[in-house]
Formats: structure tokens, C-alpha cells, sequence
């Protein structure tokens, strides 16, 4: 049988990413439930505000976080029940210069918040706020724009810490997965190597993965060299999955428009200039 792409090597590697691709969203589908299961996002936000806040505490004894959670600025960004897990800087940096200049009635100047900011007790945020209005000759809009520079750095990095714990449930999730579904790698290019109706089948699919994966009786009597092969490949496997569907996503796409490029062009049709379908030029 001749295969998808004329080469058996190309076909069996075009398989296996097929796999791939399947048990990545698979695993992606279930690590955004659990991200919302635990609301896994607002709790990384919580811990970026913290960071930034660090417990300072105003001269009436509360915490700076929890009247910048209550300003009416903040307050009016949450739905009911729920946590942040975003904020818009412009927010972020109006609620803190209003904390800052509370005791100014009206429009507040750049010499306003210079002085609210003096007045807020020693700590880390008084620092960083200091810090952030040097330099900007007075220019009230240039403070503010430092301010929320600061909010989206913050962010960014917290954005890292989300990152970070999602590779790591995602590389959980697949190896989980590569082992309930018997996703040997090395088995899996094996079987599409061999098998010529198996590498027909079209990337990008949702596969019949009954051929190639699955447990029975037979898989458990493989000997020590044959588990051996098998810890190989689930570990081929899970390395694989974990770099997620929108990888593999990308390199089917990329395959199949190689293909494409490669075709041979049509033959020139018969009949002179102007037979069917073409139109001759004056």
C-alpha cells in the first residue's frame, strides 16, 4: 500500500505525532479543569499582590492590601464570590495613588502624591513608590505610568510562576496518561513502521488508537528487556505530550504543507489557448 506521504520513515513519525497530538489535548483539557477546580489562577494572583504589597500596614493598623482589595476601583473589578485573577494597571496604579492621597479633596498633582507618598509608614511599598517617581520631573501622567510599569512587571512574573506549575502538572498529566494508555513510543513507531494501514491514516484525525495503544494480556509478558524497552518509551512519550497540542498542532500543519508544496503540477490542458475552461486573451 503506498502511504500518505510516499516515505515510510516521514509516515511513521507522521503517525506518532498523531498520537501525540491526541493525548496533548487530552491532557490540556484536563489541566484547565484543574486550573479551575482550584482556581488555580486567582491564587497566583493573590500571591503576586502579596509580593508586592508584602504586608505593609497604614498608621490606623490595616493592611495596605486589603484597603487597596476594598477600594471602590479595585472592588468594582470582582464578580461576587471570586477572586482577582486579572487587573487592568490603569486600575491598579489609580487605586494606589488614591490610597496614597487620601487626605487631598479634588484633583490631585504630582507634588500631592510626592507627599502622600512620604506620609504612608516606612515599608516596601513606600520605597518602591519613591523610587518610581524619581526622574520624572514632576509629570504626574509619568508617575503613573511608572506605577503601572511596575504592576505588569509584577505580573509577568507571576505569569512565569503560572507557567512553571502548569509544566509541571501538564508533565504529571502526561506521564500519567502515557502509562494508562500504554503509549510506548518506540512501540508505536515499530507498529507504524510495519504496517502500511496504519501509517494511511490521515494526520490530524481523531485516530482509531485501538492498534497502537492499549493494554492486554500480552503486553505484561515482555521480559525484563522488553520493560526495559517500554520505560524508554512511555519516558519518549511523556516528553512528547508535555510540550503540548498546539506543538504538534503546528508540526502536522507544517507536514502536510510540505506535502502540498511538493506536488507535481498539473498537467497543461489540451485543446490550445483558448479549450475549456480557459479564456483567451485579445
Amino acid at each position: 500500500m503506498v502511504g500518505l506521504f510516499g516515505s515510510t520513515v516521514l509516515e511513521a513519525m507522521v503517525g506518532a505525532a498523531s498520537v501525540y497530538l491526541i493525548l496533548a489535548l487530552f491532557c490540556s483539557a484536563v489541566n484547565e479543569w484543574i486550573a479551575h477546580a482550584l482556581d488555580a489562577r486567582a491564587e497566583n494572583f493573590k500571591r503576586a499582590m502579596a509580593s508586592i504589597f508584602r504586608g505593609q500596614v497604614l498608621e490606623e493598623g490595616t493592611e495596605l492590601l486589603s484597603a487597596f482589595y476594598h477600594h471602590p476601583v479595585v472592588s468594582g473589578q470582582k464578580r461576587t464570590g471570586e477572586h482577582f485573577s486579572y487587573l487592568p494597571s490603569r486600575a491598579f496604579s489609580a487605586a494606589l495613588i488614591d490610597l496614597a492621597t487620601s487626605h487631598v479633596e479634588g484633583s490631585v498633582g504630582f507634588h500631592d502624591l510626592e507627599a502622600g507618598i512620604a506620609r504612608l509608614p516606612g515599608g516596601p511599598v513606600r520605597r518602591v513608590l519613591l523610587a518610581l517617581i524619581q526622574n520624572t520631573e514632576g509629570d504626574l501622567a509619568r508617575a503613573q505610568a511608572n506605577i503601572e510599569n511596575w504592576f505588569n512587571d509584577t505580573m509577568e512574573r507571576a505569569s512565569g510562576w503560572y507557567r512553571r506549575r502548569a509544566q509541571v502538572w501538564n508533565l504529571v498529566l502526561a506521564s500519567l496518561v502515557t502509562i494508562a494508555t500504554n503509549a510506548d513510543t518506540l512501540h508505536l513507531l515499530q507498529r507504524f513502521w510495519n504496517e502500511p494501514n496504519l501509517r494511511a491514516m490521515r494526520p490530524g484525525t481523531l485516530l482509531d488508537l485501538g492498534p497502537v495503544l492499549g493494554w492486554s494480556p500480552e503486553s505484561f509478558h515482555v521480559g525484563p528487556l522488553g520493560w526495559a524497552s517500554r520505560v524508554v518509551g512511555w519516558a519518549l512519550t511523556t516528553v512528547a505530550v508535555s510540550l503540548g497540542a498546539p506543538f504538534w498542532f503546528d508540526i502536522l500543519n507544517r507536514t502536510v504543507n510540505l506535502r502540498n508544496s511538493a506536488r507535481p503540477p498539473a498537467p497543461a490542458p489540451t485543446g490550445g489557448a483558448s479549450g475549456p475552461g480557459v479564456s483567451a486573451l485579445p
